[in-house]
């Protein structure tokens, strides 16, 4: 009430200027969140700045498969980090007797929401119905047949 009263008399009450906090605090959680987390995990960033270091260079799409599985996934740890992730988020639980994971409780609710959202946005399914996309989209692609 105190700056309501004496710096903004006229201008903004204390109800404006909680709601531009809240406002600006959700912009900013937003922007700080969505921007690091697209360049760190994004495969189209991780392309385009490939592309772009090796620029005049060309690449064929084969050559670049095989550096995007060699680089990225292999030499970068791209499962692996994710991997530790999900133990570290205790979205899935290590077995010890058997030397197996399997997702906990708190991961099968993630899935549940990330398939909401799937519905609500009519985004691709292939990747939040693993096992029911394999056969039609490999009679589609090729797929490794050593993981079929």
């Amino acid at each position: 009430m105190f700056i309501s009263k004496r710096v903004w008399p006229d201008l903004l009450r204390i109800n404006d200027v909680i709601c531009i906090f809240f406002i600006f605090s959700g912009f900013t959680m937003g922007w700080f969140s969505l921007i690091p987390v697209t360049v760190e995990r994004s495969i189209s960033v991780y392309m385009l700045s490939y592309l772009e270091e090796n620029y005049p260079q060309t690449i064929n799409k084969d050559q670049f498969e095989k550096t995007f599985y060699r680089q990225y996934i292999h030499d970068f740890g791209a499962f692996d980090k994710r991997f530790k992730e999900q133990l570290d988020t205790a979205s899935i639980e290590y077995l010890p007797e058997d030397n197996s994971y399997r997702i906990t409780e708190k991961g099968r609710k993630i899935v549940t929401l990330f398939r909401l959202f799937a519905e609500v946005f009519g985004t691709d399914k292939k990747l939040i119905y693993p096992n029911e996309y394999t056969d039609a989209y490999c009679k589609e692609k090729r797929c490794a047949e050593a993981e079929r």
